[in-house]
């Protein structure tokens, strides 16, 4: 396992863009995504929190 550090140069927004940008065509209406600490990551993208979580 690496210990290098990758926070905040912007590959958790690049990953979340190419998963909603690949999702597009399928038109899908729901796309779950769970994390410990990327809730704010996921609100700029239009994930809402789930319940209970």
């Amino acid at each position: 396992m690496s210990t290098t550090r990758v926070c905040g140069i912007g590959i958790g927004a690049l990953f979340v863009a190419g998963i909603t940008k690949f999702f597009d065509p399928f038109k899908r209406r729901r796309i779950a995504l769970s994390t410990k600490d990327a809730r704010g990551l996921y609100a700029k993208f239009g994930f809402p929190p789930l319940a209970g979580a």
